[in-house]
């Protein structure tokens, strides 16, 4: 699936994942970013670029956002307190770039591109390059 390549190098290989040493132990796992990763797949808008063998070499995780949509603050129900570092980061980026004031105001609806991941055999091959295209 496309949580299972992020799972195995995404959370591992992500710079803030590393820089709070999020997964401790190659079987670390943190739930509450398994459930954020997870949390917009079903909008049907994630991506996925698969080898001849049908295996996962890349993934980009997609979310539909509305301007109405109040934008709801995770970080309070964040168990993992490493995790929560990030999601305050994160929702604090979030607030500081003010998106809807740099699009018309007739657009409502936008795709933001939430999540990144190559599988590491396959980088450099422009992997990202064509799901981030194609995403748009």
């Amino acid at each position: 699936t496309k949580l299972k390549i992020l799972c195995r190098y995404f959370f591992r290989d992500e710079p803030m994942n590393l820089a709070v040493n999020l997964l401790e132990t190659p079987t670390s796992r943190c739930i509450d970013l398994e459930e954020y990763a997870a949390s917009s797949l079903d909008q049907g808008v994630s991506l996925a670029a698969v080898d001849d063998n049908g295996e996962f070499v890349g993934v980009v995780i997609n979310a539909i956002i509305n301007r109405n949509d109040v934008e709801e603050d995770k970080t309070e129900e964040c168990t993992h307190h490493k995790f929560k570092r990030i999601l305050r980061l994160l929702t604090h980026l979030s607030n500081e770039a003010k998106v809807w004031e740099k699009v018309p105001a007739s657009c409502d609806v936008m795709m933001e591109l939430r999540i990144a991941s190559t599988h590491p055999e396959w980088r450099g091959r422009r992997i990202m390059k064509v799901l981030a295209e194609e995403s748009e």
